[in-house]
Parts: C-alpha cells; structure tokens; sequence
C-alpha cells in the first residue's frame, strides 16, 4: 500500500512537472502574445510587446495596448500573470493578470473558447491627465479613475467614477461644455460595437449643481437628453442665462442633443 502511495504520488509529480515543462519549453513566446493579438477585430486592434512566460503557468509582458483606428486608446505596463490549466481541458483559455495603467492599477480575468471572448477588468487610481486619448478628443481635467469593465462577443459595459475632479470642459469644435463646476463624475456606458455607444446614465456632481446625460453616440452622431438641476446656491447663475429657453421649471432645464461630435 505504501508502495503504491508513493507510486501515485511520483506519477502526479511527473505529470504536473510534464505539463508544466511544455508550457514553459514547448509553447513559443511569439505564438502566445499573437494569439492575444488576435482578440482584436475590425478597426480594434491588440499589440503586445516583451511577451514571455514564466514557470507554473505564468507569464509577464512589458505592455498590452489597445487601439481603434490607429489611435492609442488603454495602455497596461508591467503586466503579471497566470493562466489556468485545468480551464485548457474544458476547451477554453482562461487568464488572470495585474498591470499599471495611467499612474494606477488593474486587475483583469480574459476567457476565450471557439464560442466566446469574454473579459472583465477593475480598474483604480488612475489619472484622467494621463488619457491622451480622452484629451486628444477635447476631454481636458484631472481626477482619479476607477471602475470595472464586461465583455462578451463583441459587446461591452463600462461603469467609471471621476473623484476629486478638476475639470476645464469639453471642447468639440464649435461647441464648448464647461465642467469646472462639478467635482464628481459618474457614468455607466453600453459599447454595442466600436461604432455605437449607449450612455445609460452619466451624472456629473458639483457646488449648487447636478447634471444627468442619456443616450446614444452612433458613428460620431449623438442623440442625447441632459438634465440640468441648479440649486439655489449654484455660484454662476449668469451662466443660466445661456440655457434658459430649455427652462422646464424652476431648478430643472432639459436639453435635447443631435449632432455631429
């Protein structure tokens, strides 16, 4: 009996060390970081840079960038991570990794099987000055993010929170939208495709202020309904005046948006 113990207990060390030997041995390092690239599709695009896994099934890499249409949208640095063996055998490659990402941090699970890609990410600490991205589009302002993110097939939900926000306002060309007042900001947003966004409910927070945006941004051309409720001690009622034929009644203003952004 003790003989076999100890046979059992040899053959599960070789098994596991075998396994284990061809993830680390067998697998190339380009082969794995261009099967990540692969996740991206359509005008969204993946690169991965200093790829290299590590013994027991993990691995790091120097940055994954994430892009649409050529312009850099979410960068992770200093990335960790591990994959599950076990999910291999179930036809799926399931992944956990950490990173750094504009001054902060994130934590994200990445599953992918011949039916589904399937990702989720929190996020946290990050510096809205550090987004190029947001800042190249008119979004100026300083502030710590956070939030998470779900993905399936295509499909996408962000929830962010801006605290501590020191915002200038977007500029849109002809349109400028002041946001020096508010020093929260809350969203929850829909991706229905690289094309398409939902707004379901962007809130904005401030001295005397509150603001409430929804709806849709279809190739460039948004369709959205903002909400304006200025308080009694709101410091700049002058500014009111800017928007007083969307008056509903006192303290609430409603504000159709269609246009080209």
């Amino acid at each position: 009996m003790k003989r076999f113990c100890l046979y059992s207990v040899l053959a599960i060390v070789i098994l596991a060390a075998a396994v284990t030997g061809g993830w680390y041995w067998g697998i190339p390092d380009d082969y794995v970081s261009s099967r990540i690239e692969g996740l991206g599709h359509g005008q969204v695009g993946i690169s991965v840079t200093d790829f290299e896994k590590t013994l027991f099934f993990g691995f790091r890499a120097g940055g994954v960038t994430l892009k649409q249409g050529g312009d850099e949208v979410f960068s992770v640095s200093e990335i960790t991570g591990r994959i599950r063996p076990l999910e291999l055998l179930r036809g799926r490659a399931l992944m956990q990794m950490e990173g750094h990402a504009f001054g902060g941090t994130l934590a994200a699970t990445v599953s992918v099987s011949p039916e589904t890609q399937e990702a989720e990410a929190r996020f946290s600490g990050m510096e809205l000055a550090s987004m190029d991205y947001l800042s190249a589009r008119g979004f100026h302002g300083m502030g710590t993010v956070s939030g998470d993110f779900g993905y399936r097939n295509g499909r996408g939900e962000l929830r962010v929170s801006i605290d501590n926000a020191k915002l200038k306002g977007i500029d849109a060309g002809d349109m400028f939208v002041p946001l020096k007042f508010f020093h929260t900001v809350r969203a929850a947003v829909e991706l229905i495709s690289p094309h398409e966004v939902v707004l379901r409910s962007v809130t904005l927070a401030g001295k005397g202020i509150y603001v409430r945006v929804k709806g849709t941004i279809k190739d460039r051309l948004a369709d959205l309904e903002i909400e304006v409720m200025p308080e009694t001690d709101f410091p700049e009622k002058s500014l009111l005046m800017l928007i007083e034929r969307y008056k509903v009644s006192e303290g609430y203003y409603y504000i159709p948006v269609k246009r080209r952004i």
